[in-house]
C-alpha cells in the first residue's frame, strides 16, 4: 500500500521526490560522459597517425600522449580529451593540414571529427538507458 502524506507535508514530500530524481539523473550522466571520455581517449590513441618522422620534439609519440582530464564542477560535468606536451601542437596541424615551408600545402589527416561524432552518439545512447 502506498505511504500517505498529509497535505501540509506534500510539497516537502514532492522537493526530496524530485531531488532524489535530479541526483540520479546527474550520476547518470556523469557515468556516461567518463566512460566516453575514456573510449573516446582509446580511440583517439589508436587511430592518431604514427609517424616514424625525424622531429626532435616528438611527433613519434603524437599518438600516445592523448589523456583525459575531468573538469567537473558543482553546475557542470565534463571530461576533456587533449594531447599533452609537447605534441599538443600537432593536433590541429594534422586534423586540418598545413603550409609546407617550400609551398604547397600538407594534406588533413582527420582523426579527431570522427572519434567526436562517435562520442556525441555514445554518450546519448549511454545516457538514455541508465535513465
Amino acid at each position: 500500500m502506498a505511504k500517505m502524506t498529509p497535505i501540509g507535508k506534500m510539497d516537502a514530500a514532492l522537493e526530496q521526490i524530485l531531488t532524489d530524481y535530479g541526483d540520479e539523473i546527474n550520476d547518470a550522466l556523469q557515468e556516461a560522459i567518463k566512460k566516453a571520455a575514456q573510449k573516446g581517449r582509446a580511440a583517439l590513441k589508436s587511430s592518431s597517425p604514427r609517424s616514424g618522422g625525424s622531429a626532435s620534439w616528438g611527433s613519434t609519440h603524437y599518438a600516445d600522449n592523448w589523456a583525459v582530464k575531468d573538469t567537473t564542477s558543482r553546475l557542470t560535468i565534463s571530461d576533456i580529451i587533449y594531447n599533452k606536451a609537447p605534441t599538443y601542437r600537432l593536433a590541429h596541424l594534422l586534423e586540418y593540414g598545413h603550409a609546407k615551408v617550400g609551398g604547397g600545402r600538407v594534406p588533413p589527416q582527420v582523426h579527431i571529427k570522427p572519434v567526436e561524432e562517435e562520442l556525441e552518439k555514445f554518450v546519448l545512447r549511454a545516457f538514455e538507458s541508465k535513465v
